[in-house]
């Protein structure tokens, strides 16, 4: 391109650019005195010529008007309307309207008449005196008149303001753009259709919670079970999830293939959710709260198990031995009862550090900090038929165990794992006996 076409038009860009510059700063002053006048009296009154001048492109200003007696008044500038004021004679209004706008330098004094200033004195002291008597008629008055007042002081001068010939073709023609873009987005949001309600897509909640919450921080709901997340150790508070026969007793072939990465859940922030470096070359592998078989009935349910809130640091040792008896366990007592609800969840157990002292002390994995729990707990809640619920509680340290021990051995009175884990689990009617697995089942 020719020089002598480049340089113009770089002085051009750059005239253009500064104008848009210049207009949009204005804008934005004007914005801001237009606030400020509207909250305080004194700026809305001290303030008005600069209000006038911002408002550039708007209307034309008026005339600067005369005084009477000949002298050359300032352009009047928006004034506060004033309170209410009681009136006993039509000689108040000839007062307010002679004394509008008295001289107010010594150079306009000098160049009035001795007949001009002693009328002008005389009209100013008139003027004080009725002040002075309707700020003792205002005193009497009580406090539900003045608020009253106030508030219709203040609607006078927002209307006022937004009467006034000061609003900017520039901000009347970004409403005007607010006004088509909403127009737009309505159009296309109804065009589309209405979305179904949440509770259709909640509605199997009741089931899996018919036994209640047992805390209510960050939860999340799943087809298959329901969690409380913790973002600061990056894992479940805990997980529950209702077992039924029909599921456990059918499964579908395409559930013997299993993924081979956790999924993410949108719905947690990625500064608060592990990834699948956190798990690599570390001495704990993914332990899932809620089993993936207890749900090979059904793909989609079967999937979702592998999703990062159900995922927990366990021990190798224990998820093949005896996490895996426990889970087989859960499933057998559903097979024979016929539904059973679970929560399961991670606990952080103190540890003696010297003769008085406790400290909880635990394991971190990978860059997201993930928590390793130094225990796990097993709440179980089976539904015998004709009979009251019966539960059981298991606590299974996170550690590599004896694989030929009983689970009778794991288990665990609820109100130690209410205390421990801070939540709070069923506390209807229920069997007070408590009865553990039997040999066959753990054997």
């Amino acid at each position: 391109m020719p020089m002598y076409v480049t340089i113009p038009l770089c002085a051009l860009t750059g005239a253009t650019a500064f104008m848009m510059g210049a207009l949009t700063q204005q804008d934005i002053s004007y914005r801001r005195i237009k606030r400020t006048m509207v909250r305080d009296p004194y700026v809305y009154q001290c303030r008005g010529r600069i209000f006038s001048a911002l408002s550039l492109l708007g209307r034309s200003t008026q005339t600067e008007p005369r005084h009477k007696t000949g002298l050359k008044m300032p352009m009047e500038t928006p004034k506060p309307p004033a309170t209410p004021q009681r009136r006993s004679s039509a000689a108040d209004a000839d007062v307010t309207t002679t004394i509008r706008d008295p001289p107010r330098t010594t150079e306009d004094l000098t160049q009035m008449t001795a007949e001009q200033q002693a009328e002008t004195v005389a009209a100013a002291m008139l003027a004080d005196s009725r002040r002075s008597t309707i700020l003792s008629i205002e005193s009497n008055d009580n406090e539900e008149v003045k608020e009253r007042r106030s508030s219709s002081s203040t609607a006078a001068a927002l209307r006022k303001l937004e009467e006034s010939n000061s609003s900017s073709i520039f901000e009347l023609f970004i409403l005007w753009c607010r006004a088509q873009l909403h127009k737009v987005i309505m159009f296309m949001t109804y065009s589309i259709g209405r979305d179904e309600p949440p509770t259709t897509k909640l509605s199997h909640v009741a089931d899996l919670m018919k036994y209640g919450f047992p805390g209510m921080d960050e939860i999340h709901v799943y087809k298959n079970f329901v969690l409380s997340y913790d973002r600061r150790n990056r894992i479940a508070h805990w997980v529950c999830e209702h077992l039924n026969s029909d599921c456990l007793a059918y499964r579908d072939p395409k559930t013997l293939q299993k993924p081979n990465e956790y999924a993410i859940d949108p719905n947690i922030a990625d500064m608060f959710s592990p990834s699948m470096k956190d798990f690599r070359n570390s001495d704990w592998v993914g332990g899932h709260m809620a089993s993936p078989l207890n749900y090979k009935c059904d793909m989609d349910k079967f999937i979702e198990s592998y999703i990062f809130p159900n995922i927990v640091p366990i021990s190798r040792g224990l998820k093949n031995n005896v996490w895996l008896r426990l889970e087989h366990y859960v499933r057998d007592l559903a097979m024979e009862t016929g539904s059973v609800y679970v929560y399961t969840g991670p606990l952080f157990m103190p540890q003696r550090i010297t003769f008085r002292n406790w400290a909880i002390r635990h394991h971190v994995m990978g860059m997201n900090t993930i928590a390793v729990p130094t225990h796990f707990f097993k709440v179980i809640i089976s539904e015998e038929r004709d009979a009251l619920p019966r539960m059981e509680g298991y606590v299974v340290p996170n550690a590599d165990i004896d694989k030929e021990m009983d689970l009778n051995s794991f288990m665990s009175d609820i109100r130690d794992i209410e205390h421990f884990a801070g939540l709070k689990f069923y506390d209807g009617a229920r069997e007070e006996i408590m009865r553990g697995p039997r040999d066959s089942i753990d054997g």
